[in-house]
């Protein structure tokens, strides 16, 4: 009886801990190509910027 009812509750708590550790992974995933689309567009205006002060603009 006592293996029956521990098992599932480590179960759970596993499961839990791996949904977890997914849902982490996942935001930091986001956060990276949020990262990644804000440095693209950084150096996109930088660009414009110079191209607008060669112009003499």
């Amino acid at each position: 009886y006592y293996t029956v009812h521990w098992g599932p509750s480590i179960y759970i708590t596993l499961d839990a801990v791996a949904s977890r550790f997914l849902e982490l992974i996942f935001s930091l995933a986001q956060f990276q190509l949020l990262e990644l689309e804000a440095q693209r567009y950084i150096g996109m205006l930088s660009a414009s910027m110079l191209l607008s002060n060669e112009n003499g603009v």
